[in-house]
């Protein structure tokens, strides 16, 4: 919500990507992350998939390309698609 009040670059059409969506910014073959993806190595991204027998829960993706899950609550890093 902050990202489209703010305008981010100009659009106001800013969202979590689905966990599939996410899944499709890592590549398996890297030995590292590439340099234009500041942070990557460092954190785990949020997705916008709640998990089905845990609503409170969404699925994340972390830097080494597992995914796991965590209460909502939680804070974290985030990548957002148009």
């Amino acid at each position: 919500a902050a990202v489209n009040a703010a305008s981010l670059c100009g659009f106001t059409d800013w969202r979590l990507p689905s966990i599939n969506e996410l899944r499709t910014t890592y590549d398996r073959t890297w030995t590292t992350p590439p340099v234009d993806f500041p942070g990557f190595s460092s954190y785990a991204f949020w997705s916008s998939t709640s998990r089905p027998d845990a609503p409170t829960a969404a699925y994340y993706l972390t830097s080494g390309g597992s995914t796991g899950s965590q209460v909502k609550t939680l804070s974290g890093a985030v990548r957002c698609v148009r």
